[in-house]
Formats: C-alpha cells, sequence, structure tokens
C-alpha cells in the first residue's frame, strides 16, 4: 500500500517527528498535486486517505510523530468530515 511506503520513507529518511501532515484522497490526485509545493515547502507528508476513512498505518504514524496540524486538500466532497474528526481525536 502506498501509505505505508510514504510512511516508511518518511520515518527513516525525512523528518521522522512531522509536526504538521497533509492529507488528500487518492483517488482525486489533482488535489494532492496542487498541496504539494505546500507541503514541500513546510516539510510535512502527504498522505493518501479513502474519502471516509484513515488508514490504520497513517493514525499509527501520527500517534508516533506526535502530529498536530493537519491539511485537508479537497472539499466535503472529497473527504468526509469525519476525517477531520478523526484527526483531532
Amino acid at each position: 500500500m502506498m501509505n505505508d511506503l510514504s510512511r516508511i520513507i518518511w520515518l527513516f529518511s525525512v523528518c521522522p517527528d512531522a509536526k504538521k501532515a497533509a492529507f488528500s484522497n487518492g483517488m482525486v490526485f489533482a488535489d494532492a498535486l496542487s498541496g504539494s509545493k505546500f507541503a514541500f515547502t513546510n516539510n510535512m507528508p502527504i498522505f493518501l486517505v479513502k474519502k471516509d476513512c484513515v488508514p490504520e498505518s497513517v493514525s499509527s504514524f501520527l500517534s508516533v510523530a506526535n502530529t498536530r496540524d493537519f491539511y485537508l486538500y479537497g472539499g466535503e466532497g472529497t473527504i468526509a468530515p469525519i476525517v477531520a474528526e478523526s484527526l483531532l481525536k
């Protein structure tokens, strides 16, 4: 799964303590693409999620990294409000 690969690369090569992270629907790549420069500039990973859930591998990374700031790329049609709510727990 791409999220697992992204998490491993991020943990071991970029920044194991990411305080910020971006999220985009994996089926709507234009949102992730348009936000990629902002994410790169702010040294944060972009995680691909489904419209209505965050994969367990991503959740575990966020808890280990103690991530506190979240950026969602896409509107409610591509990322449901329940995803934002689950990130804030």
